[in-house]
């Protein structure tokens, strides 16, 4: 039960990271139009770590960089603080 917990997990981080590089490529195509506060600082935490894809490249790297920013907590941090500054 646990190994398949731990599975779970570790795809759902996945498809999370997934999501946000998607969203964050998506955010840059939208300039000049700002995102909300905490949309903004999600996206500006992702380039941290991974620039705009403005080339054909694999994505595996940048995947394992924003899975590494889900897995810490990061993304879900900074959106827990601007909820409680809301």
């Amino acid at each position: 039960s646990a190994l398949h917990l731990r599975e779970a997990i570790d795809r759902a981080e996945h498809v999370l990271a997934i999501e946000a590089l998607c969203a964050a490529q998506g955010l840059d195509f939208r300039a000049p139009m700002r995102p909300g506060n905490g949309v903004a600082r999600a996206h500006a935490i992702v380039r941290s770590r991974v620039p705009h894809l403005d080339a054909d490249r694999s994505p595996a790297p940048d995947i394992g960089a924003v899975r590494e920013l889900v897995h810490s907590g990061a993304l879900l941090a900074n959106g827990a603080t601007q909820v409680a500054h809301a």
